[in-house]
């Protein structure tokens, strides 16, 4: 029992860390996906519809750039909007980039070619919204990303390139 309590509270810890992560970044609009998360995950109290209608369903709007050779980039600062980013506006054979073995944006390069300018920059944006300075970043085919059921934002993967960016 108590190991399965300390695997709960690990649990735990990595989802505060990750929601601790986001808003050092987040806009204002960001900070309304990430409140939402925490109370559909139970941690705030949830809204009461006061007036008993349908809500319109949100939009999360991700955030995007371009490298300096015209390549689109989008990056979630949200879960909401990592989700939104990935499985909704990316194309399958667009690249997927995550910072390795930590929490981060997903980061988008909307290509099936990207130039390596582009791949430098998409890393150091996976880099620097996971408030790292270096590190590994995972880079593969979207249609090799798949939603872990019932975590808004979470994927599982395989096979995939890691590049290893030194400094920003």
């Amino acid at each position: 029992q108590i190991r399965i309590q300390q695997e709960l509270t690990k649990e735990k810890i990595s989802y505060f860390e990750k929601i601790d992560a986001q808003i050092k970044f987040a806009s204002t609009s960001d900070m309304e996906d990430i409140l939402q998360e925490l109370k559909k995950d139970g941690y705030l109290p949830k809204e009461k519809n006061q007036n008993n209608k349908k809500n319109k369903p949100k939009v999360y709007t991700p955030h995007y750039l371009y490298s300096n050779d015209g390549f689109k980039i989008g990056f979630g600062i949200s879960s909401y909007q990592n989700e939104t980013l990935t499985f909704e506006l990316a194309r399958k054979d667009d690249y997927f980039l995550h910072i390795k073995d930590s929490h981060g944006p997903h980061v988008i390069i909307f290509s099936n070619d990207p130039s390596k300018e582009a791949i430098t920059l998409a890393c150091e944006v996976a880099l620097y919204f996971a408030s790292k300075t270096s590190g590994e970043v995972i880079l593969l085919d979207k249609k090799d990303v798949k939603k872990v059921p019932g975590k808004i934002g979470m994927v599982t993967f395989s096979s995939h390139q890691t590049i290893t960016i030194n400094s920003i």
